[in-house]
């Protein structure tokens, strides 16, 4: 799952009052080319993230908002001009709904096509088989920006799908303020399908020894590398309140359609 670039772009709560901190994040392909960049800016307990994406690789681009004290991810459409607002609970409420809708399809299908119709759904969603991942330090370190950055492997099912390096959070700037967004999105998403699979990359304590991941490799199922994730930080400005709200005469719009 492509979700590395993404993981600093959902939640930070109650941070202290400080200035901006920018997270740039760069995803390439085997061949190097950029398929998306990610910047993220943290400040004062807000999150917000601006995705450019790549059509090539069906990554539209993006604005996701996340307000620490309030705990609400707000996602902006800017093709569309309209913006949704949900609470975790909302967005469960969500996935449920979603899921209904998909059994309510169902029924129509003819038998011999719905189980992998329904299996098809069950992977959308994250459900399905479980799957036995584990991250194991490999001992391994190389020098990164000029930390030094420690190696892990992430198995599942005992194949190789991940290669990560990871620093002290003191070496990176804003990495407490990174930390504690990590610790933020595991509790906004807990319990939701469709992170299931990718909950190690949130518990930095339980997968990387309390280290912050700064580069990241996946491997597809026949071992071949297929993206790079890099993520960097540095000082900025500090932005307006405004920037932490939908744009100005958007419409606000439920997850499900609805206005």
């Amino acid at each position: 799952m492509k979700l590395f670039a993404a993981t600093a772009a959902f939640c930070l709560a109650a941070a202290p009052a400080l200035a901006s901190v920018v997270f740039e994040s760069k995803m390439t392909n085997a061949d190097g080319k950029t398929v998306s960049s990610t910047e993220t800016t943290v400040q004062d307990g807000k999150v917000l993230m601006k995705s450019q994406g790549d059509p090539e690789y069906g990554l539209p681009g993006s604005t996701t908002i996340f307000r620490g004290q309030a705990q609400e991810m707000v996602m902006v459409d800017h093709q569309n001009q309209t913006y949704s607002i949900m609470t975790a609970n909302q967005m469960r409420a969500t996935m449920s709904g979603l899921q209904a809708q998909m059994r309510e399809a169902l029924q129509g299908v003819p038998e011999e096509q719905r189980a992998a119709m329904e299996k098809s759904m069950a992977a959308m969603m994250g459900g399905g088989a479980e799957s036995s991942v584990t991250v194991n330090a490999t001992g391994e370190s190389k020098t990164i920006d000029g930390d030094s950055a420690h190696e892990y492997e992430v198995m599942r099912d005992g194949a190789l799908t991940h290669r990560v390096w990871a620093v002290e959070p003191s070496a990176l700037t804003g990495g407490g303020e990174l930390a504690v967004l990590y610790n933020d999105m595991a509790a906004f998403y807990e319990g939701m399908p469709m992170t299931k699979k990718v909950e190690w990359m949130f518990d930095l304590d339980g997968s990387f020894d309390g280290r912050m991941p700064v580069l990241m490799e996946e491997y597809g199922a026949s071992g071949a590398l297929e993206t790079r994730t890099e993520i960097a930080s540095r000082e900025a400005a500090d932005l307006p309140a405004s920037a932490f709200e939908p744009p100005a005469g958007y419409t606000q719009q439920d997850m499900m359609g609805g206005r």
